[in-house]
C-alpha cells in the first residue's frame, strides 16, 4: 500500500501518462534507430500507461552498463544499420530474456561474440 510521497508520485506518473503520446526511449548504443513494435492505437498497449518512461537499472559492477529495463509499456527494438559498402544482406537479432514488463540482459560465458555487448531494447 502506498502512503504519503509514494501515493503522490504514483498519482503524478498516472496523470502524466494519460493523454500523452507513447514514450519512445533514446537509443542505448549511439547511432541506433528506435522502432516501436505496435502503433499507438494498438489494442496490445495499455493506453493509460503508454506515456510512462522506461527505467534502466544499471549494473553495480560495471558503471554505465544496463542490466535490465523495466516499466516497458511501449515495446520497441533498436536498429543499427551497417554501412551500405559493408552490407552482406544478413541481419542479427538479439533478443533479451525477461517477461512482458522487463528486459533482462545476462551475458553467457559460453557464447561470447561482438553481439553480446549490444544492449537489448
Amino acid at each position: 500500500m502506498l502512503h504519503g510521497a509514494g501515493l503522490v508520485l504514483a498519482g503524478l506518473i498516472v496523470a502524466s501518462a494519460q493523454g500523452q503520446p507513447p514514450f519512445v526511449p533514446q537509443p542505448i548504443v549511439p547511432g541506433g534507430q528506435i522502432v516501436p513494435l505496435f502503433p499507438p492505437a494498438s489494442r496490445y498497449l495499455k493506453k493509460e500507461r503508454i506515456g510512462e518512461a522506461e527505467v534502466n537499472n544499471l549494473q553495480k559492477t560495471v558503471p554505465g552498463r544496463i542490466q535490465s529495463i523495466v516499466n516497458i509499456h511501449n515495446p520497441s527494438i533498436e536498429v543499427h544499420v551497417v554501412d551500405p559498402g559493408n552490407s552482406t544482406g544478413a541481419a542479427v537479432i538479439v533478443v533479451p530474456g525477461g517477461g512482458h514488463r522487463t528486459s533482462v540482459r545476462k551475458a553467457r560465458t559460453s557464447c561470447r561474440s561482438s553481439t553480446t555487448t549490444a544492449s537489448p531494447r
